[in-house]
């Protein structure tokens, strides 16, 4: 399975926002840890990564699901 994904391969309107908004708030998260790691706030670094990871997480799986959903379309 190929690692890039581009927004033309998914056909579905509702799926190309969903992916823009997952990938809006991944770099709000990273804008955020960044700004935690620079003042020296570990605690709240920490639960920022943890979100990271969630919202990558959540990224893939969509991404993968919606690779696999074009994949049987054509």
């Amino acid at each position: 399975m190929p690692s890039r994904y581009y927004l033309q391969d998914f056909p579905d309107k509702e799926i190309i926002q969903q992916i823009i908004v997952l990938k809006d708030k991944l770099e709000e998260i990273e804008a955020i840890e960044k700004y935690f790691e620079r003042n020296f706030l570990f605690e709240l670094g920490t639960i920022t990564r943890q979100k990271k990871r969630k919202i990558q997480q959540k990224l893939k799986n969509t991404l993968d699901m919606y690779k696999v959903y074009c994949q049987t379309q054509f």
